[in-house]
């Protein structure tokens, strides 16, 4: 019996010590993936960071480009060119004040429904306990 035992304690032994090494190999996996992860972060952030450069030089460029386009212009050309940009300023205002009052209209229809629906409901929950107290 105490040879069974021993070879039992054994067994567990070398179990224990198989059960070890293999959360020392998911450990490692694990510390692994995580450096990973960290990398990959840190090149979205680098990515995001120069993304970012390149919009605001993008819009530097923009902006340096119409500035010469404007000072090779006469000044009844530049004249010409502010006005149309000015309409064109005032045409998209016009649109989003449209769609702020169609939105607007909507919304009101919406919450006409709502506020009838809820009046429905409460007629049916009213009408459910009558019938409940029957």
């Amino acid at each position: 019996k105490l040879t069974s035992m021993k070879s039992e304690l054994e067994s567990l032994t070398s179990e224990r010590e198989r059960q070890r090494g293999n959360l020392s190999t998911q450990e490692r996996s694990l510390i692994s993936l995580a450096m990973e992860l960290a990398t990959l972060k840190e090149k979205k952030q680098r990515r995001k960071e120069k993304l970012c450069s390149l919009q605001e030089e993008s819009e530097t460029i923009e902006r340096t480009i119409r500035e010469a386009k404007l000072s090779n212009m006469s000044n009844s050309s530049r004249k010409t060119e502010l006005i149309s940009e000015v309409k064109s300023l005032q045409t998209q205002e016009r649109e989003c004040v449209t769609r702020v009052e169609q939105v607007t209209g909507e919304l009101a229809k919406v919450e006409e429904q709502r506020q009838a629906e809820a009046e429905r409901l409460s007629e049916l929950n009213e009408t459910v306990r009558m019938l409940d107290g029957k």
